[in-house]
């Protein structure tokens, strides 16, 4: 679906969040992560950066956009994102 408003894109995204934060409870819980604080500190860094990713979208040139598309921001999380993800976590909780 392509976005016809930046409000659009922005909720869609903003709609991510919540999976986002259960698939991150999951992991905690699986790889035996209890300190709370370093966890509420490490979903806040990755959802700061999926917003900043998308609220500065709106600025690149057409060419260089990533979220045009429900399938781009789709992309973009399963790849790229997952990538921050996994690295930020391995910085904060060693695994």
């Amino acid at each position: 679906m392509k976005f016809k408003s930046r409000a659009q894109m922005l909720s869609y995204v903003y709609g991510k969040k919540s999976d986002i934060v259960k698939t991150i409870d999951r992991r905690a819980e699986k790889e035996g992560v209890t300190d709370d604080n370093r966890l509420l500190d490490y979903k806040l860094l990755v959802i700061s950066v999926l917003d900043a990713e998308a609220v500065y979208d709106e600025d690149r040139p057409i060419e260089e956009k990533k979220f045009s598309t429900s399938q781009e921001v789709d992309k973009y999380l399963e790849t790229r994102f997952k990538e921050h993800m996994d690295s930020a976590w391995k910085e904060m909780f060693n695994k």
